[in-house]
């Protein structure tokens, strides 16, 4: 199955182009995915938006079909060109609709630009990596001391490709179907193109690594608690980065 969305392409700078999907008039909609997907994980709720709003959903850097970088990224590299595409499009009176990491990058925005966010729709995002890992369950548990481990968790990632191979499938209630699968995993066939995958895994706070990111994600939460914006926020079970 090929995605169902309308691609068009925004150059940043000389190196980064983005890849987003645009549709609507009116109210607009932000969608910001998290890892290990693209913009294809919006493609049926951007339909039904557009009928009465504007959808827009980008391709963070290093994914979907967004430009790839020779080296490793940061969260904050990936919250500027994430900011220079908003700028760029000039998206004012902006709607949030945000998962995972797109929800660090979307509240982290929100929280410096409230004057152009008018709700937020936030669904398992990460509000504070460690008590997330100790209230998920021993087997996410396993999965993140894994990830996190020096050359093994490389290797999977990179080289055997788990996210989509193991970790999609087995975190989905529902069966996904061949066809869906296929177009998730799509832009990340080949291990040059994982890159990105990998990055978001070390770029979580975890002991005493990546303090800076860890301030984020607190201060994000404390923001989201505390903001009269407008919010939703779906939390599902089983989950993983908001627990029970």
């Amino acid at each position: 199955m090929k995605a169902n969305l309308e691609e068009k392409f925004i150059k940043l700078d000389d190196q980064v182009s983005i890849s987003y999907h645009d549709e609507g008039k009116g109210k607009n909609y932000l969608f910001i995915h998290g890892n290990p997907t693209s913009k294809f994980l919006w493609r049926n709720i951007v339909k039904d938006i557009s009928k009465n709003g504007r959808a827009i959903a980008p391709d963070l850097l290093g994914m979907g079909n967004s430009s790839r970088k020779d080296n490793s990224f940061t969260f904050e590299e990936q919250y500027n060109y994430l900011k220079q595409f908003i700028f760029k499009k000039e998206l004012k009176n902006i709607i949030l609709v945000v998962h995972d990491w797109g929800g660090a990058l979307g509240i982290y925005f929100a929280k410096k630009h409230p004057e152009l966010i008018k709700g937020i729709c936030a669904m398992e995002f990460l509000y504070n990596p460690e008590i997330s890992l100790k209230k998920s369950g021993l087997i996410p548990w396993l999965i993140f001391k894994i990830l996190k481990t020096p050359f093994i968790g490389k290797k999977l990632i990179l080289n055997f490709n788990i996210f989509h191979k193991v970790f999609l499938p087995l975190g989905t209630l529902r069966k996904i179907p061949k066809d869906i699968l296929e177009e998730y995993n799509r832009p990340y066939l080949n291990k040059n193109k994982r890159q990105s995958l990998m990055d978001w895994i070390e770029e979580i706070p975890y002991k005493n690594h990546h303090a800076r990111n860890k301030k984020i994600i607190l201060d994000n939460y404390n923001f989201f608690q505390n903001t009269s914006t407008p919010k939703l926020l779906f939390h599902v079970w089983p989950g993983f980065a908001i627990p029970r």
